[in-house]
């Protein structure tokens, strides 16, 4: 619009110029311009008013064109009728004013044709960022709404497996029961606060691990061995809450459940150009895994949860190779 504007001031300037070089009154030249830009904004600031109820989908219309033919007529006429009427006498600027209606008309028709083009063009952009911004709100709205819905589905999931591991031990152990019980309640009392969308540290991922994994410790005593790697160089680097408490669950699954023997889960990280690669493996013996072997839900909801957050799909990665199991995490950062 400001350039429209400076246009706007440049031509009649320039008309001004023009006239005075064939010798009219400089007062005659400025009153002339000044009648004829007093209408160009008198008739643009009314077609800025129309432009907010009526808006065609092309930028030129028949009504768009009407109505600027209409205002360049009204316009050229008024500025010659009131240049005639407020003038200095000379006749031959009177006749120059009827000789040049018709470049009146098409200044005044080019010049408003150019602020309606204008006024269609802001409003259309104003339009598309705001269905833009409309359609971004709806994905991340439906993006919050399924992390909400996995995270509410994972949380009954861990309980119901750790109050069934309470409930094996209350016959045989009841101060071990106990110890899982408090130690229950004290991972619950530091979740529970969790927004869906909410990330953590890699530090703070752990501490909230560590919390499940004495759980299970109490359960398993020597018979689950955890191996962390040192997390100072890396522990700052941010990923969705709660994303490896799922990991290490299934390693236990997989590789206590139904044996005898012990296991140990082995925790590597490696430091690639903005990636922090988590590998976590552990041993699992193929002919017990297909007891243990549920639906699956918390793999799938690590891969929904890296691609809602990162837009990946390459992040979660599984190999399987002998007896051991490789859960293989991709966490993006700057």
């Amino acid at each position: 619009m400001t350039l429209i504007i400076g246009l706007l001031v440049l031509i009649v300037g320039g008309l001004g110029f023009w006239l005075d070089s064939f010798g009219f009154s400089v007062f005659n030249v400025a009153l002339f311009c000044s009648i004829g830009f007093f209408f160009l904004i008198f008739f643009t600031f009314v077609l800025s008013g129309i432009h907010l109820y009526y808006h065609s989908k092309s930028a030129i219309s028949a009504i768009h064109l009407g109505i600027i033919s209409l205002f360049s007529v009204i316009g050229a006429w008024s500025t010659f009728a009131l240049s005639q009427s407020f003038i200095q006498r000379n006749e031959r600027f009177e006749q120059f004013l009827q000789d040049a209606f018709p470049l009146s008309f098409f200044v005044f028709f080019v010049l408003l044709l150019l602020v309606t083009s204008q006024f269609w063009i802001d409003k259309h952009v104003i339009e598309q960022e705001r269905t833009f911004h409309q359609l971004l709100q709806k994905e991340r709205d439906l993006a919050k709404a399924e992390l909400s819905q996995i995270q509410e589905q994972f949380k009954p999931h861990f309980i119901f497996n750790s109050l069934n591991s309470i409930s094996a031990l209350i016959v045989f152990d009841p101060e071990k029961a106990r110890e899982m019980i408090q130690l229950l309640s004290d991972f619950l009392r530091a979740s529970v606060n969790q927004e869906a969308d909410k990330v953590h540290t890699l530090k703070e991922e752990f501490d909230f691990l560590n919390l499940y994994l004495s759980i299970e410790k109490v359960r398993f005593e020597d018979r689950l061995l955890v191996s962390i790697p040192d997390l100072t160089d890396v522990g700052s680097i941010k990923l969705p809450a709660l994303i490896l408490q799922p990991i290490f669950e299934n390693a236990i699954k997989f590789g206590l459940y139904g044996t005898i023997g012990s296991i140990h889960i082995k925790v590597e990280m490696e430091q690639a150009e903005n990636e922090l690669i988590i590998r976590i493996t552990n041993p699992f013996d193929v002919t017990t895994s297909s007891a243990t072997k549920g639906k699956g839900f918390g793999i799938n909801s690590i891969r929904k949860r890296m691609y809602l957050f990162y837009q990946r799909n390459d992040l979660v990665n599984i190999q399987q190779e002998d007896e051991l199991f490789t859960f293989q995490l991709t966490v993006p950062h700057a």
